[in-house]
């Protein structure tokens, strides 16, 4: 019988592979769209940003980066209180030395 965190790990392993296969499958459609689009007879599109497609690139990097920090940050913590708060296992006895 897998132990609780092997399920939770098995789990987490699923749902990514789905939520990988979902974003693929996104993505693949709106390049499918976009290609069959005719390029040339499209009406000109305000930006969405005042950026350009660079630096609209960096700036969700840099969100991510900061997002990863803040998730190992929260991560960190967690471990720590359950340090603090979870009971210390009882101490073992010493061994009595033979006579």
């Amino acid at each position: 019988m897998p132990t609780p965190v092997e399920t939770l790990a098995s789990i987490n392993e699923k749902s990514l592979e789905v939520l990988e296969t979902v974003q693929d499958r996104i993505l693949e459609a709106y390049k499918g769209a976009a290609s069959a689009l005719p390029t040339d007879r499209l009406p000109a599109m305000p930006a969405v940003l005042p950026y350009d497609s660079g630096d609209v690139v960096d700036l969700v990097k840099e969100a991510f980066a900061f997002q990863s920090k803040v998730l190992e940050a929260d991560r960190a913590f967690t471990l720590g209180l359950l340090e603090v708060l979870t009971p210390a296992a009882p101490a073992k006895p010493a061994a009595k030395s033979a006579k």
